[in-house]
């Protein structure tokens, strides 16, 4: 059995946890905390000595010493993590909610990579005191599963953040035909800045979330394409929109202030609004109403800058320069694709990792958030681009994938040439693999099952 010296009992506790999925022999480990290096891995013949920098990163570090003693000999290892922080977050909002026993699952998996923190994306799929309709035959979760979910990646010494929204995607609440949800909509899934029921109703969800310990939050905002052009426009009139998404986020903010909350929000709406073509990618042109707003928000919010696409380090460097005209206070959000049918594509999210990265090092950004994303009805497995996450944990702590193969065996049990196989449906012989958004497998689904029966008939 191997025998550990440095560890506090709450680590004690969390590596037993982790013994159903990593093992190690019977050596002597000593742990101590440093501040030279993410992870320090150093030892031979059964005595070692491990450092680790942020208590989440201890995690990643036994993974690491298994695999090294899996393959035996001296080890000497060395990681220093680009980034601050280490996100997955996991879309629970399109009919496919996470399971309490299913998160842990996934906590456990994310800690033995090195990930920091676990968000939940969660639309309507959160109880709200009062609002009955919110979350209404959605599976939403309640203020105790939340702060179980919590408890647990507390345990690894990862951060829970809750990812809500605030005006837009929220088409499974203001579905409901009743007077009380529909007093609160704009058009389509957006809802009525200005009207005091809204504010209301997001008072409500950070009353809610202020159960947790955690206090930061995604308050979303993103894809708002139609704001103010449906019940706010024959109140109001036209308005230049850019500034009442300013004048929105600030009323948003003080709420939030209110709880203790810093938020984060996805930075889409605000180029969209003031682009020339209402396109993310463009350089724009800030109003100075719009500025002055602008200047006055930027050091409450972080903005997140999300990208699912580009194969090329210069379009997201370029993208950044263009939200620096915003803001400083950055984030950036890739994609693990698990959103385009029932396969996912851990190809494309390996390419255009690869060159986020780059990127994101050369910018010097602090939190990289990969997203799982489940667009269209949750088809695709919470599960199955593990390749991806552990792609990002490799290229976040030591710039490359030479090791990739050998983690993923230890932290999962499985080869990850093997598991991207999952891929193959998606994976046509003459189609380019820069493409993204391609689903054949749902087509050749499709074709599998009814053509015949189209035939026959």
């Amino acid at each position: 059995m191997v025998r550990f010296t440095g560890l506090s009992p709450k680590q004690t506790q969390a590596i037993d946890l982790l013994t159903k999925r990593i093992s190690l022999p019977d050596v002597e480990v000593a742990v101590t905390q440093s501040d030279q290096a993410s992870i320090s891995i150093k030892g031979e013949g059964g005595q070692y000595h491990l450092t680790y920098d942020k208590p989440h990163q201890l995690y990643r570090a036994l993974s690491l010493l298994a695999t090294a003693l899996e393959e035996g000999g001296k080890v000497e290892i060395e990681e220093q993590a680009a980034y601050e922080d280490l996100v997955y977050m996991a879309d629970c909002s399109r009919n496919a909610v996470l399971n309490v026993a299913s998160a842990k699952q996934m906590i456990e998996v994310l800690a033995l990579m090195g990930y920091s923190t676990f968000e939940l994306y969660m639309e309507d799929t959160y109880q709200i005191e009062g609002q009955p309709y919110f979350g209404y035959f959605r599976g939403a979760y309640s203020a105790e599963e939340l702060q179980e979910i919590e408890a647990y990646a507390q345990q690894f010494d990862m951060t829970f953040v809750p990812c809500i929204q605030t005006l837009a995607h929220l088409s499974a609440f203001v579905k409901w035909g009743v007077k009380e949800v529909q007093e609160l909509r704009d058009v389509e899934d957006i809802l009525l800045i200005g009207e005091e029921k809204v504010y209301d109703l997001i008072d409500g969800m950070f009353a809610t979330l202020s159960k947790l310990q955690t206090r930061k939050v995604n308050i979303g905002m993103d894809e708002a394409h139609l704001v103010g052009l449906g019940r706010y426009l024959i109140l109001n009139g036209v308005v230049d929109r850019s500034l009442l998404m300013c004048q929105h986020l600030e009323r948003v903010l003080d709420i939030a202030d209110k709880y203790g909350f810093h938020c984060q929000m996805w930075s889409d709406m605000f180029f969209k609004l003031m682009s020339a073509d209402g396109q993310y990618d463009r350089d724009v042109e800030i109003p100075e109403e719009t500025r002055v707003y602008l200047d006055r928000l930027k050091d409450r919010v972080t903005l997140v800058y999300w990208d699912y696409y580009q194969d090329s380090e210069e379009k997201y460097n370029r993208n950044f320069r263009n939200h620096h005209k915003i803001s400083h206070d950055l984030a950036f959000a890739g994609g693990a694709w698990k959103w385009i049918g029932f396969t996912p594509n851990n190809h494309f999210s390996r390419l255009i990792a690869l060159e986020a990265n780059k990127a994101c090092r050369a910018n010097d950004i602090k939190e990289v958030i990969v997203t799982g994303w489940a667009d269209n009805g949750g088809e695709t497995a919470q599960f199955s681009i593990l390749p991806s996450l552990q792609i990002w944990a490799e290229l976040s702590y030591s710039n490359d994938l030479d090791r990739l193969s050998a983690h993923f065996k230890t932290n999962t049990g499985l080869s990850v040439e093997d598991f991207m196989q999952i891929d193959l449906a998606n994976l046509l012989p003459d189609l380019p693999g820069n493409l993204s958004g391609i689903n054949p497998n749902r087509y050749v689904f499709i074709r599998i099952f009814f053509v015949r029966f189209l035939t026959d008939t």
